[in-house]
């Protein structure tokens, strides 16, 4: 049951708060006013949409109010009970950020604040989703005979839609097509089953194994032959290493004999080479050695004293250099320093001081003409009053001479100006003579120092000029006596470098003497060695060659064992191929009979799907059929039609009425509108009751459309004596007020549309 609605900016609602109770509620109001945009509020709570929104005819931000005032958000809050329980969803629209939704059961948060996950949970609490309530719940605006104007094939795809009698249609087709795929399946077994029959009858597979054994039997021989060829290879193998030992060490050492021989030829050789050259006595070369050296410390200590000496003339050459050219650029500035001071006036200072006496005197004279004008102005102010007096006497002017003072007073007013702009003038003018005759002092104050300075520095110029070609001559004197020196050293060297090798050959000889000597001992012992080897080549080569021999007959019995193996290889596969065919055949062949009998069980399944069907929709006929027969007996007043009746027939839902002692089937041919919205009106009533959810309420959106007074005046005492037996709450909007009548509760619903007003709702 609703309990209440809170609407907070929800179209024309500002801040609506509407209380509901059980029974009979009516909701009253001219065009325009709000009242189904109530509930709509009540469908946007529960789903989070609306039909209009679903169909894309009105955008969301449309629900949020915009007049008189856009505003930027608006809240929907509903409460309701469901059994003992009780439920409060609150939904937030934006106009420029994501939507939010809460759902609350008991004050607990049941979901939220993603609006999808409060309508599912909305769903799945009231078993029903937006379009089911739309159509069982709500009868909206001109939609009260929404299922008469149906074609006949929509009207039963609705029907049966509304109360679930296509579930069983889905049975039915699913049934149907999973039996056609599992008969095409069957079919393509029963295919594959031939196939592996014909296939088998293909193969022998006694001759198979047969051959197969006959192999394996080669094998092994061949295997056993190839241990007894490993043995006799394994013997041969030995003295083959045995040899090959014996081969090398006699290589060895006769490479050894033979270099050995080359380098004693060689050390002989060298030996008689040394005689015929070494015929000096050892001591005397050395005496003379000693001697070169200490010739040669002498030398070069001469020589480092000279170093020494030329490098002291150069520093001394190098130090004149560097004051001469410092003395040069201090010439050049000495110069030019020089050619500026000559420019300026030896009595600048007197100059400068002479213009800032008369810059002083321009600036009283400047000051004075301001007072004299600012006197002249203040006079002249004075005189413009309405009531002058004379400056001097203080009696009171008269208009003329007032006149005459005045002109006489501009007139001097005009001439101080003038000279004091003259005044300014001389002023800058002086300044500006006074900034540069400045300048002129302030350099030459600033130089003049540095001029005496440099003027007495140059009288070394030439000073300096004189000891740099003094310096130069010595520096030339003792690079020669240099340049001799280090001859002499060199000769030395020449002569000492000639006694090294002397020497050193001498050394040689000896060496080559004793490396002789341990070669010829060497080659003493290596002979003895070789002695003592015992190789013979021509066994050494039966060998080999017996080797070789049972290598090549081990390759080739491995060969055949290869060639066996694989001969074996494709006797297994064979084999296997078989074996696979034969047991693809036997589980086809089981799948075929598992699969023929699920045909025959699903066939069962979507012919009892078909029946049950049948059954099901004749039950919710008659169930209709009850409560729509009493509904036309309460709502409709008058006596010629005795009975109606909600019948399928040819594939369609169609309402009969009883007149004439028959039951008419084509309505349109003999009823008025009014008529008509009364079936449509029951009907709908009937499904509603019918198709009863846990909301149980009922809301009809302006029903009395083509109904007379008669027939509204019935309609309101079914609302209020006989549906409420059924149902907890029936709402009706109307702007009809016959309909208030038996109502529980009545909301009169008012809006001034002139000024864009907000809705206002009075209880009664």
């Amino acid at each position: 049951m609703l309990k209440s609605l809170i609407l907070n900016n929800w179209k024309s609602h500002k801040n609506t708060e509407i209380n509901f109770s059980q029974g009979y509620n009516v909701l009253v109001g001219n065009i325009g006013t709000g009242k189904s945009s109530i509930f709509d509020g009540i469908v946007f709570a529960l789903f989070g949409t609306t039909p209009n929104i679903t169909s894309k005819k009105v955008p969301l931000k449309d629900l949020i109010m915009s007049k008189p005032v856009e505003e930027k958000e608006s809240t929907i809050t509903l409460d309701l009970s469901i059994g003992n329980d009780n439920y409060k969803i609150e939904r937030t629209l934006y106009r420029t950020k994501t939507s939010q939704a809460k759902i609350y059961k008991n004050d607990a948060l049941l979901r939220g604040p993603k609006p999808s996950d409060v309508t599912e949970e909305v769903e799945k609490l009231l078993n029903i989703n937006l379009d089911t309530f739309m159509k069982a719940n709500y009868a909206e605006q001109n939609s009260i005979d929404y299922f008469l104007k149906l074609p006949a094939n929509e009207r039963k795809v609705l029907f049966d839609n509304l109360f679930d009698i296509s579930f069983y249609d889905n049975i039915s087709v699913n049934a149907r097509q999973v039996n056609n795929k599992l008969k095409t399946k069957n079919e393509d077994l029963q295919q594959k089953t031939n196939e592996y029959k014909r296939l088998l009858e293909n193969y022998n597979k006694e001759k198979t194994e047969h051959k197969l054994k006959s192999i394996q039997k080669d094998i092994s021989a061949i295997r056993e032959q190839l241990q007894q060829f490993e043995k006799l290879r394994g013997l041969q193998k030995e003295k083959e290493s045995e040899i090959s030992k014996q081969k090398q060490d006699f290589e060895t050492t006769t490479n050894l004999l033979n270099n050995l021989i080359g380098k004693e030829k060689y050390l002989e050789t060298e030996i008689i080479k040394l005689k015929e050259v070494l015929t000096c006595n050892i001591e005397k070369l050395e005496q003379q050695m000693i001697t070169l050296k200490e010739d040669k410390q002498k030398i070069t200590n001469k020589k480092q004293k000279e170093e020494q000496e030329y490098n002291n003339i150069r520093s001394k050459t190098l130090f004149y250099n560097n004051k001469l050219t410092d003395l040069n650029t201090k010439q050049a500035d000495f110069i030019k320093i020089e050619a500026q001071l000559k420019e300026i006036p030896k009595e600048i200072n007197d100059l400068v001081n002479k213009l800032v006496q008369e810059i002083e005197k321009s600036r009283e004279n400047i000051t004075q003409n301001e007072t004299k004008i600012n006197t002249t102005e203040l006079d002249i102010k004075t005189l413009e009053k309405s009531i002058a007096n004379c400056p001097l006497c203080t009696q009171e002017l008269a208009p003329k001479h007032k006149e005459d003072i005045l002109i006489k007073k501009e007139q001097e007013k005009k001439q101080l100006e003038e000279l004091a702009q003259k005044e300014r003038k001389i002023y800058e003018q002086l300044k500006k003579d006074y900034d540069q005759k400045n300048k002129q002092r302030e350099y030459y104050n600033r130089n003049i120092e540095v001029y005496e300075k440099i003027k007495s520095e140059l009288v070394e110029l030439d000073k300096y000029k004189k000891l740099i070609i003094e310096n130069q001559e010595l520096e030339l004197a003792h690079k020669k006596r240099l340049e001799t020196t280090q001859k002499d050293l060199d000769k030395i060297e020449t002569v000492q470098k000639d006694l090294e090798n002397k020497l050193k050959q001498i050394f040689d000889f000896e060496n080559k003497q004793k490396d002789l000597q341990k070669i010829k001992e060497e080659l003493k012992a290596e002979k003895e060695k070789l002695d003592h080897i015992k190789y013979n080549p021509e066994e050494y080569t039966k060998i080999k060659e017996l080797t070789q021999k049972l290598t090549t007959e081990h390759q080739y019995k491995q060969e055949i064992i290869l060639e066996k193996e694989k001969q074996q290889k494709e006797e297994q596969f064979k084999l296997a191929q078989y074996n696979q065919i034969l047991e693809n055949k036997d589980k086809a062949e089981k799948e075929s009979q598992t699969l023929a009998r699920y045909i025959d069980d699903f066939t069962i399944i979507s012919n009892v799907s078909k029946k049950t069907q049948e059954q099901v929709r004749q039950y919710v006929v008659e169930s209709i059929n009850i409560i729509f027969q009493d509904l036309w007996q309460q709502i409709y007043p008058y006596k010629d039609f005795q009975n109606i009746k909600f019948n399928v027939n040819e594939g369609d839902y169609k309402i009969e009425l009883f007149f004439n002692n028959e039951y008419k089937r084509e309505l349109d041919e003999f009823i008025s509108g009014g008529e008509r919205s009364a079936i449509a009106l029951a009907l709908r009533i009937a499904m509603c009751l019918v198709m009863k959810n846990k909301l149980n309420l009922v809301i009809l959106d302006e029903p009395t459309h083509n109904l007379d007074k008669k027939t509204i005046l019935s309609l309101s005492n079914l609302f209020n004596n006989y549906l409420p037996q059924f149902v907890d709450q029936i709402f009706v909007i109307t702007h009809d007020s016959d309909l208030e009548q038996y109502a529980n509760n009545v909301y009169y619903i008012s809006r001034n549309k002139e000024t864009d007003g907000a809705t206002e709702i009075n209880v009664k």
